[in-house]
């Protein structure tokens, strides 16, 4: 396949002269480098159209679609769609496969990022007119116009109007609102079924899901709930950030909001926590608690004959999961370095750990190195593995 330049675009690829402008000038040049970028766009979204006027689906040419999961469902992220899926809404035209595979290899593109150039540019055109004209007219950015395409292909043909009819005000200033409470109003207006249905699909997707790749101290935790039942979670939140401002806690209110959400994994103990120590003595975790929900682990002290040899020398490493054996102060410091019980060590505590069952030099299952002696009071009991660094 052999492509052609346009012959009405000439590209200025020349900027050594850029940094030599003054003020005025170079703001010109980014304006104008904006509006020159925004016009191709919309006249690529306009040549995407033509470009499915001259292949259109016949008996040997199938339609193109998209694929299980290649396009997100009509709640967005999560909630992918199953089965074949058109490219555009109802009432527009096809496009036979094999053109959109040219396409996206002229463009240098991925097929799946194909289709949805040309499905966005058919549901402009042909579904969303509005839209579609205040891109040619150089008012709405093509990208803009996209977003919206893209969520409206699900949308039966009166929904879809009421979405051109409104956006469109907020369009002409280069503005499109927040998609989702258009996306629901409109539904519920001119296609209850639809919106009833799309209400199921939510509940059926409901989930709780963490991701502990991000940090090794923190865990990102993204929840679906039933909507009464996270506002009963957000009260709840509240309450016990709250709380535990009362009892001393001074840090930011999302910080407690946080603590207070890793409290509930301990119910009993947040109770007693809430209502003092004396409320119920056999859970109430009590000032020698290691964690703030009572959490407890193990952790060992490796020094070797240099540090032993040298008690001015800044050494020892500790492992395992558990703050040092002391007692705590009871402010749920956790003898952490810089706490009011941080008594021995001076290096940064690790935070995760990685088991091993390799036999220490100093004949238990500790994991240290060979050559190594362990604190006696922190040996731990054989086995068939330990926690260690």
């Amino acid at each position: 396949m052999t492509t052609t330049a346009d012959p009405g675009f000439e590209p200025d690829t020349d900027v050594s002269g850029l940094r030599d402008l003054d003020r005025s000038a170079v703001l010109d040049a980014v304006v104008t480098a904006r509006r020159t970028a925004d016009h191709q766009e919309a006249r690529l979204l306009a040549a995407a159209v033509a470009w499915v006027d001259l292949h259109p689906v016949t008996e040997q040419t199938p339609a193109a679609v998209f694929g299980a999961g290649t396009r997100p469902g009509p709640l967005g992220h999560g909630l992918a769609l199953h089965g074949e899926v058109p490219l555009a809404g109802p009432g527009t035209p096809g496009i036979a496969q094999y053109a959109v595979e040219e396409l996206a290899a002229a463009l240098d593109l991925s097929f799946a990022a194909g289709l949805r150039l040309v499905g966005e540019a058919v549901e402009l055109c042909f579904r969303l007119p509005r839209l579609w004209a205040l891109v040619q007219d150089g008012r709405l950015q093509a990208w803009k116009a996209r977003q919206v395409a893209r969520a409206t292909t699900g949308l039966g043909s009166a929904s879809v109007a009421f979405v051109d009819r409104h956006l469109a005000v907020a369009g002409r200033h280069n503005r499109v609102p927040s998609l989702n409470p258009v996306l629901h109003e409109a539904r519920l207006r001119c296609d209850p079924d639809q919106a009833a249905a799309v209400e199921q699909l939510a509940l059926e997707h409901r989930g709780v899901w963490f991701e502990h790749r991000d940090s090794t101290a923190v865990t990102t935790m993204t929840a679906r709930l039933d909507t009464l039942d996270a506002l009963d979670l957000d009260s709840t939140l509240a309450d016990l950030a709250s709380t535990l401002g009362r009892l001393g806690d001074h840090r930011p209110l999302d910080l407690r909001r946080a603590t207070a959400l890793g409290m509930l994994a301990h119910p009993q103990r947040t109770l007693a926590r809430a209502h003092g120590p004396q409320s119920d003595p056999e859970t109430s975790p009590g000032p020698g608690a290691p964690g703030l929900n009572g959490a407890h682990g193990t952790r060992y002290l490796h020094v070797d004959a240099a540090d032993l040899a040298d008690p001015s020398r800044e050494a020892g490493r500790w492992s395992g999961s558990a703050p040092p054996p002391w007692p705590c102060c009871g402010t749920g410091c956790n003898g952490w370095p810089g706490s009011p019980c941080d008594r021995s060590w001076t290096r940064p505590a690790p935070t995760r750990w990685t088991a091993t069952t390799r036999r220490g030099g100093c004949g238990s299952w500790c994991g240290c190195a060979t050559g190594t002696a362990c604190s006696p009071a922190a040996a731990p009991t054989p086995g068939p593995a330990t926690w260690t660094t």
